[in-house]
């Protein structure tokens, strides 16, 4: 997976989870992280604490619980497995589901036993 398409999975990710608080709200998210925070939707994957931050500022506590949505659609869409636990930060489950998916795309790139699905490693099986 290139850095282009894990980007468009984050986008689409945010997209869909801000589209449940309503479209107005999502565009109103998206100007305010522009305009406010000086956060460009392509920049978020390269700047997670100051998304968080501006879904927190925005948001209030409700900001946590869309992050959470956030990251279990985008590890969904990766096929990565999300494990809620203490202390989890929106940031370090982007950085871990980037590193996760390099890791994975090179093993499929390198591996010479076949065709194997993302999320799963084609010597060990589930990651």
């Amino acid at each position: 997976m290139t850095e282009n398409r894990f980007n468009r999975a984050l986008l689409e990710a945010i997209d869909d989870e801000l589209l449940f608080l309503g479209e107005s709200a999502k565009h109103l998210v998206y100007y305010s992280l522009e305009k406010v925070f000086q956060i460009s939707p392509e920049q978020i994957s390269e700047k997670p604490e100051a998304f968080h931050r501006a879904l927190e500022t925005l948001l209030g506590s409700g900001g946590k619980v869309i992050e959470k949505q956030i990251v279990k659609k985008l590890y969904s869409g990766l096929g990565l497995s999300f494990e809620d636990c203490e202390g989890w930060t929106l940031a370090n489950c982007i950085s871990c589901a980037k590193k996760r998916n390099k890791t994975i795309c090179s093993d499929l790139l390198s591996s010479t036993h076949g065709v194997a699905t993302l999320g799963q490693h084609p010597r060990r099986g589930s990651e």
